[in-house]
């Protein structure tokens, strides 16, 4: 029963002590907390691993990008876009030769030749009225012509005496050619091949001027050369 009571005592005491000396079986360690943002953006649990309400720091000034780049957006045309080419047309060998027959002036074709009367326009040889011999001023004309056609070797030439209207038909038509006939025998003086040259008379058919003035009988009283090409 003494022992008892000495037990109560002391066990009081230890309880006592235990209690103001904070004697504990666990010790805790202690915890340091770094600032993060991301603990109080919304959504996110927090350290202590609840949900926080708190609205999130506005960010530093240095990281946020005030420059925003412009992009210019071009709109594609929803239909094809036309674009017009220069037409360049081919012609046929036909369809050239029938055009350069067509751009000839006046007789167009002379036998198996082509005939070209503008390559001799500055050499008419003119006569005198009723006169059928070369003056020597026209004598040179004759010349030149000869001088081309030696160039020209596989062309021949043409030649076509003319009148004016005073005199009957007949007549005219005889003196146009004693005229086309004394150019000819120029030629040939000249080399020029006999088989080359051709003659007609046009008589007063085609007159290069009208009227009846004496101006217009000097030039009507002529022989005109034409060139003849070969045809094909």
């Amino acid at each position: 029963m003494k022992t008892a009571q000495i037990k109560l005592p002391v066990l009081a005491a230890c309880l006592v002590a235990t209690a103001i000396s904070g004697c504990q079986t666990k010790t805790m360690t202690p915890v340091t907390y770094f600032p993060d943002n991301r603990a109080n953006s919304p959504g996110i649990s927090s350290l202590d691993g609840s949900a926080s309400d708190t609205v999130p720091e506005a960010l530093p000034d240095a990281l946020i990008n005030t420059e925003t780049e412009i992009v210019e957006v071009q709109t594609l045309p929803t239909e094809p876009t036309t674009v017009s080419l220069p037409v360049r047309s081919v012609e046929s060998p036909e369809s050239a030769s029938l055009r350069t027959e067509g751009a000839l002036p006046r007789r167009l074709i002379y036998g198996d030749y082509l005939l070209d009367d503008s390559a001799f326009k500055s050499d008419i040889v003119y006569f005198e009225f009723d006169r059928s011999d070369l003056r020597a001023a026209e004598l040179t004309k004759v010349e030149e012509v000869a001088v081309i056609l030696r160039a020209k070797v596989n062309n021949a030439v043409l030649i076509d005496g003319h009148c004016d209207e005073r005199g009957t038909e007949e007549y005219n038509r005889s003196l146009g050619e004693r005229r086309a006939l004394t150019i000819r025998e120029t030629l040939i003086s000249l080399g020029i091949s006999p088989d080359r040259i051709h003659t007609r008379s046009m008589g007063e058919d085609a007159p290069a001027v009208t009227g009846r003035s004496e101006n217009a009988y000097s030039r009507n009283r002529r022989g005109e050369f034409a060139l003849l090409i070969p045809r094909g």
